[in-house]
């Protein structure tokens, strides 16, 4: 085992240390974005109009945030079985 082999080895940890921190950094942000996202819409949304705009505007963050877990999950499977192909 020479140097070279470590410092190989201690670059990609430290590489993989900031993508972590990134990655959670990103995970506890994001609810707080979408709540903050969700009460502008429900909010600021002209309050003479009828509710159905309101109620509209939170359907479609919900629509939103149930439609990133299924495209994790279709490419996971593009991505296993394109795998598998080649």
């Amino acid at each position: 085992m020479d140097a070279g082999y470590v410092i190989n080895l201690m670059s990609v940890d430290a590489l993989k240390l900031s993508q972590t921190v990134r990655a959670l950094h990103e995970v506890v942000t994001l609810p707080i974005y979408l709540a903050i996202a969700a009460y502008f819409l429900y909010y600021n949304l002209q309050p003479g109009s009828n509710d159905i705009n309101r109620w509209s505007s939170l359907i479609g963050m919900a629509v939103m945030v149930t439609v990133v877990p299924v495209t994790t999950c279709i490419v996971a499977w593009m991505t296993k079985h394109i795998q598998v192909l080649t």
